[in-house]
């Protein structure tokens, strides 16, 4: 029990002061261990090995992948564990947000991670994924998760799908109505309604194009029967018809 209690530095110093008298200084050793490596060896040895791994929070990740980045079998003893570190390769994951690292003594590391929310589906013209608020990539996109989420296209889209998101929610009732936001040569966007109807938005000042829609009097151009609505410019309106 009082070992139990030393500092990592004090058992440090304990296990050199062992490796020397064993080995002569290190000239006896039958091998050329690092001395990090054999006070790890001899911690383990005392009781203090790392033995237990408690992972908490994980939905959408995989066990395989956090001890993956755990890197469990760098190090035997719970004392040499670099928690810092491992805190920073388990949050490289797609879907960590965050993560905690704490070693329980004697033996045990707890985790706990908070993943991130999926808030779109991306395709880039090769596949479809699941990206987060700030266009991260989350993973693939299973037809039953399409549904769920607005649907952005377009190589460089997901990166601004969070700032078109803010302008659209600006026009009531418009959200629900667009099917694909398309991100157009990388510059502007075309909302592609679910009835087939398309509006075309300018590179610039989104929202107070989108408020063209909306004006204080008379019927609203969202409800009219068009089939392409044309906001690029600021002092013209194009309206084709459907016919």
């Amino acid at each position: 029990f009082l070992m139990r209690r030393l500092t990592p530095t004090v058992l440090a110093v304990f296990a050199v002061t062992i490796f020397i008298a064993l080995t002569d200084g290190g000239r006896q050793a039958r091998q050329a261990i690092p001395p990090a490596s054999y006070i790890d060896q001899i911690l383990e040895r005392m009781g203090l090995g790392l033995s237990e791994v408690i992972v908490k929070g994980q939905k959408m990740t995989r066990d395989g992948e956090i001890y993956d980045q755990l890197r469990l079998n760098a190090h035997r003893s719970i004392w040499l564990f670099d928690t810092e570190s491992a805190r920073r390769r388990v949050e490289t994951l797609p879907w960590i947000l965050k993560a905690s690292v704490k070693r329980v003594f004697p033996d045990r590391l707890d985790i706990e991670v908070l993943e991130r929310r999926p808030t779109a589906v991306w395709n880039d013209g090769r596949r479809s994924v699941l990206i987060d608020a700030t266009g991260r990539v989350l993973g693939p996109a299973g037809g039953d998760k399409k549904s769920k989420f607005p649907t952005f296209y377009g190589a460089g889209a997901a990166a601004q799908a969070s700032s078109i998101l803010e302008s659209v929610d600006k026009i009531a009732d418009l959200r629900h109505r667009i099917g694909l936001f398309e991100w157009v040569a990388n510059r502007r966007w075309t909302l592609h309604l679910k009835s087939g109807r398309q509006i075309l938005l300018p590179a610039k000042d989104i929202s107070s194009a989108l408020l063209r829609l909306v004006p204080k009097s008379g019927a609203r151009l969202l409800d009219t029967d068009f089939e392409k609505l044309d906001l690029r410019l600021d002092d013209q309106l194009a309206v084709e018809l459907r016919k």
